[in-house]
């Protein structure tokens, strides 16, 4: 038979329920001052949260669910949310009471907007089940996405359609990308350049000269144009390369964006080009050797043909007109004195162009001193011109003073004859 505790064993059982009590109380308002605090920030959330119950009922909603959706008032979900009169035949957040662990799905509305729902176990104070949804209206981020989506592929079907080839490089020179065209060229898929380098496509020499450019550009943070060699199909084309460095967020270069195209025919073309200019510029030299042969030799013919006129009107005046002169004092009847009148008009009149050509050289001189100058620049003495002109040796002498003064050698140690040949 079971022994009955004292009444001391009684007080001290009734004091440890009490303590315990005492200490459930306080545990009990601790916990719901962590409730309250919990669903005060659910309640100020920009996104909606509420606590479902196995029975659909809606047990919290904070205040964005209830600006969206109203007021639940004990509601369940269905009704508030889908506004259907019953269940919804597979409601998501009853796999969580299944199973115990929370999971992430999207909902989209009738209206369009979608919302990123995450649904957690959560248990009430009374230890009862429950389900805590969180919803996130992710309705921009989606259009975001949508917008980035058209973009990019709008920006990879450019790139694909370009007829320049396009790559992109990390610091190190390693290839992270390229376009359709540049990798048909190395006889691969675009996906396959990330992680290779230049020496895996091309020979050595040209490989570290693309590197050492790639260098240049991260070191500079500059923007390089460069026309290079390049290997295409076995065949060196020439190409026109623009290398860009690529930077974050931050301005630190990540790597290097290039671009080239083929320059073969417009290099050959300025090749062409420049050997014809080589071509015509030594053409142009032989014949400026040969117009300067041509000068030379028509001013020696035109000196020539000067010194021949010269000599002609020197000799008619000389040699002719003197004795024409002394023919016409001579008594002749009215016939021949005719014919001597009309030769010394056709004289005159084939020496009239020589005459005037010498008379330019002799600026100011009269006709008798040119006759005198021209017998002086052939060696002819005073008396041999005063005779040959029926003068006397004064008046010769007269005159070479005159033509001294005229062409401004007077008082100056100058030999006539030598001054008259130099002009």
């Amino acid at each position: 038979m079971a022994r009955k505790p004292t009444d001391k064993e009684f007080e001290q059982k009734i004091k440890e329920l009490k303590r315990q009590a005492f200490q459930l109380k306080r545990a009990g308002k601790a916990l719901k001052a962590e409730r309250d605090m919990l669903f005060a920030l659910l309640d100020g959330l920009p996104a909606y949260v509420y606590l479902q119950g196995p029975d659909h009922a809606i047990h919290f909603a904070n205040r964005c669910f209830r600006g969206r959706f109203g007021e639940p008032q004990g509601r369940a979900c269905y009704q508030v949310i889908t506004r259907r009169d019953k269940p919804c035949k597979s409601c998501r957040p009853f796999s969580v009471f299944e199973t115990g662990r929370p999971i992430e799905w999207e909902r989209v509305r009738g209206d369009g907007r979608a919302y990123q729902i995450y649904d957690y176990p959560f248990s009430d104070i009374d230890g009862s089940p429950l389900v805590l949804e969180l919803g996130i209206d992710v309705t921009e981020r989606k259009h975001a996405e949508q917008a980035l989506r058209r973009s990019e592929n709008k920006y990879k079907t450019l790139l694909e359609h370009l007829p320049q080839k396009i790559f992109h490089k990390n610091r190190d020179s390693v290839y992270l990308s390229c376009n359709e065209n540049y990798a048909r060229d190395l006889n691969l898929k675009p996906e396959e350049i990330q992680d290779k380098t230049d020496y895996e496509f091309f020979p050595k020499a040209l490989a570290e000269k693309y590197r050492s450019d790639d260098k240049r550009i991260v070191a500079s943070g500059n923007t390089k144009d460069i026309e290079e060699k390049y290997l295409q199909d076995g065949q060196e084309i020439w190409v026109h390369t623009v290398k860009t460095p690529i930077k974050d967020e931050e301005g630190s270069i990540t790597g290097v964006l290039g671009i080239f195209w083929d320059i073969t025919q417009r290099k050959q073309a300025e090749k062409q080009l420049s050997e014809r200019q080589a071509a015509l510029e030594a053409r142009t030299t032989e014949l400026e050797e040969v117009n300067t042969a041509l000068r030379v030799l028509l001013k020696q013919r035109e000196g020539d043909r000067i010194d021949l006129e010269e000599r002609v009107l020197a000799n008619v005046k000389a040699l002719v007109m003197p004795y024409l002169e002394g023919l016409k004092k001579g008594r002749f009847d009215a016939r021949q004195k005719a014919y001597l009148v009309r030769l010394e008009s056709n004289l005159n009149r084939i020496i009239a162009p020589f005459s005037y050509k010498l008379s330019s050289k002799y600026t100011g001189l009269t006709p008798k001193e040119i006759q005198i100058a021209n017998l002086v620049k052939d060696g002819q003495t005073a008396k041999q011109i005063a005779e040959l002109l029926n003068v006397s040796v004064r008046t010769i002498e007269s005159h070479k003073k005159s033509i001294r003064t005229k062409i401004r050698i007077k008082n100056r140690k100058i030999n006539l004859r030598s001054h008259l040949l130099s002009m």
